[in-house]
């Protein structure tokens, strides 16, 4: 029995996984500066640790379909990393709703998003 290939994602669809995958770079690019850098204080609570490994997401249509709000949920305390996920290297990025000039960052990434 021939297995059937769920179908490819449209133009659009990949469009969106792009974007959110360049949101969360730059998020994390950013972050890890500020960090370093000490900009915003580490208590803050504006700073989120990731694993590399954590940025494998399921591969279902449906799933990428709502690819466009994965970068706010990996992002945000709300965010459920893959089962059996191994530690990789370890970055920072922005939370929202801990300090004001990471909202602002936050919302310069998802202004950018509207104009893509």
């Amino acid at each position: 029995m021939e297995q059937v290939q769920p179908p490819l994602p449209t133009a659009e669809v990949l469009k969106r996984i792009h974007l959110g995958f360049v949101q969360i770079f730059l998020n994390a690019s950013i972050a890890c500066i500020i960090y370093t850098r000490r900009l915003i204080k580490r208590q803050s609570g504006c700073f989120l640790s990731r694993n590399v490994s954590q940025l494998q997401f399921p591969g279902s249509l449906q799933c990428l379909e709502k690819f466009s709000e994965v970068h706010e949920r990996f992002c945000s305390t709300e965010w459920d990393p893959c089962p059996g996920s191994i530690e990789s290297q370890e970055f920072k990025v922005l939370q929202r709703g801990a300090h004001r000039c990471a909202d602002d960052i936050l919302d310069l990434l998802v202004s950018l998003s509207h104009t893509y």
